[in-house]
């Protein structure tokens, strides 16, 4: 019975020796292996059709499948002759777009699937197969982006929670600027005629933050799906910054608001929950960025709705 050799121990054979039409011989061999790249890349892009969540699964087969018929091709051409680097980089195109059909998906559907991991992941892919420099750039300008990415979630969180922090601390400063303006003018109180009501000011400043609007705020821009990713951060000067703005302001919240965004302090309520700018990429689509919520374009506005209610004086008698 005779054994088939196969095509990969062939071009090996091939390529230690000499002979009439070599090279001709071995182009008719890479159309073998081009034609089952290119077949392996039309099934990935149908199945990213079909259901973008299953472009990992489609880009990672995408990869082994065509790994061993592209090292065939290399050993052929060469990596610098454009048959290679041609049928190279369209693997790698689609391992990226891939990631970027998956990414979007994942987001846009607010997913707790470690999206981000995952489309890094594939991107890695395609830097490892790609060999033009077109490609090579999206690839790097893709990571570059999503590296920016990875503390997206905790950036806002702490920019949102922040700024009502800086509200409350203004509105506080000036409210007790004008009790002890009033304090140091008013000629009853430096008498001792009548007093200012410390308990009335201190009450004041509480309230001159509208914390059901706070709450509100908070429950738009933070989700428990900012959350998971969030308490995954790997930044520890962030994750600190982030706990010190939840500690301010769920102290200054009473229970019953508290209840409402007691998600945000996972570390000692153990809430599990779960999570997004634009990455470049190859022509046939773009990664598709979440819309930026009205807070993150726009976090001074932020204090137009967190209500600051300033006393112009504060004097009552004991």
């Amino acid at each position: 019975k005779k054994t088939k050799t196969p095509l990969s121990q062939l071009v090996k054979y091939c390529s230690d020796y000499n002979f009439a039409a070599k090279a001709d011989f071995l182009k008719s061999i890479s159309k073998k292996f081009t034609a089952n790249i290119t077949a392996q890349i039309e099934t990935a892009r149908k199945v990213c059709t079909v259901n973008k969540q299953n472009a990992v699964t489609a880009g990672e087969n995408l990869y082994k499948n065509t790994k061993n018929d592209l090292a065939q091709v290399k050993e052929i051409f060469g990596m610098q002759d454009f048959s290679y680097s041609n049928i190279a980089d369209k693997v790698a195109n689609e391992l990226l777009q891939c990631s970027i059909d998956f990414f979007n998906d994942s987001q846009s559907k607010k997913l707790e699937n470690n999206y981000h991991e995952k489309a890094v992941k594939l991107v890695n892919l395609a830097e490892e197969v790609a060999v033009g420099s077109m490609v090579k750039d999206r690839i790097k300008a893709n990571l570059q982006t999503l590296e920016d990415m990875k503390d997206r979630e905790i950036n806002q969180a702490i920019a949102l929670l922040q700024s009502v922090k800086n509200a409350y601390e203004d509105n506080e400063r000036k409210i007790r600027a004008q009790a002890r303006e009033l304090q140091e003018n008013d000629f009853e109180i430096r008498m001792g005629m009548k007093s200012i009501n410390w308990i009335s000011v201190n009450a004041n400043i509480q309230n001159s933050i509208n914390w059901d609007k706070v709450v509100e705020l908070i429950k738009e821009e933070i989700t428990p799906q900012n959350v998971n990713a969030i308490k995954n951060t790997t930044n520890s000067g962030k994750i600190e910054e982030y706990k010190k703005s939840v500690n301010f302001i769920l102290g200054k919240l009473g229970s019953y608001r508290k209840t409402k965004v007691s998600y945000l302090d996972w570390w000692s309520s153990n809430t599990s929950s779960t999570t997004t700018r634009t990455l470049s990429s190859p022509p046939r689509s773009t990664y598709t960025p979440k819309k930026e919520s009205w807070a993150s374009e726009n976090p001074g506005c932020v204090l137009a709705i967190v209500i600051a209610i300033f006393i112009a004086f504060i004097a009552m008698f004991v």
